[in-house]
């Protein structure tokens, strides 16, 4: 089996102000780790679906911290639904697939999925994977309202 590069990756979603954040850890070929994270737009029109778009973007992102297409790549992810659904190369379900935000990000997600030939998509949990469980905290901190909207 080849070595692998390992991703840890989550997306967190704060419906009250409609802002998204993604996080990953990245364990490189040599043993190098990197961590990241990012706040997204505004997902607006998220019908309560905002976490899923953050996980599936949490995804994409990450992989695109992966310049050689070539390696072999595991990446672990918290949300079985957006798991499922790249793991199936189909969005979640048929209500879903309607939304236009979920839609886009899932397209996105499954672009930077296709782009590896070796690819593993592994359920993982913050609880028991340090890893993982720094990627959470990474989005947590990049989802939080900007300092205008705390203030009010």
């Amino acid at each position: 089996m080849p070595e692998m590069i390992q991703i840890w990756c989550d997306g967190s979603y704060r419906q009250e102000h409609k802002t998204a954040g993604v996080g990953w850890v990245i364990r490189h070929l040599d043993g190098r780790e990197e961590e990241k994270a990012l706040t997204l737009p505004p997902i607006r029109n998220s019908h309560a679906y905002g976490s899923q778009i953050a996980e599936l973007l949490a995804v994409s992102h990450a992989l695109q911290a992966v310049p050689d297409k070539n390696n072999a790549v595991t990446v672990h992810m918290d949300c079985l639904p957006a798991l499922q659904a790249l793991q199936n190369r189909k969005a979640p379900d048929s209500k879903q697939r309607n939304l236009p935000s979920l839609r886009a990000a899932f397209k996105i997600a499954l672009a930077a999925v296709k782009r590896f030939e070796n690819i593993d998509l592994v359920l993982a949990s913050d609880k028991t994977d340090r890893r993982m469980s720094r990627a959470h905290g990474l989005s947590r901190i990049a989802s939080m309202a900007p300092p205008e909207i705390q203030a009010l």
